[in-house]
């Protein structure tokens, strides 16, 4: 594989991961955990951008990507708690 979709549910489907829908950290940890190294293609329809939990939901999901990433990073691909 060299890319998987990843996008959060709502109403409807392909929505911002600031949702909060999906348990993404956990399904993260399991690509992860078993060697993914592809690319993760945020799918966000465009009609979907203003259904976010305020600000910017593009933003808010590429953020909420990263902070699981860095404490992942950091614990050495063990997750920290939230908050770390």
């Amino acid at each position: 594989m060299i890319h998987t979709h990843i996008h959060d549910l709502g109403p409807k489907t392909h929505c911002p991961l600031s949702c909060g829908v999906i348990p993404l950290e956990l399904y993260l940890d399991l690509l992860l955990g078993a060697g993914y190294a592809g690319l993760l293609d945020l799918e966000l329809s465009a009609d979907r951008f203003q259904e976010g939990r305020g600000g910017d939901p593009v933003y808010a999901s590429i953020e909420r990507l990263a902070q699981h990433l860095r404490r992942r990073s950091i614990a050495g691909g063990r997750t920290l708690p939230d908050g770390l």
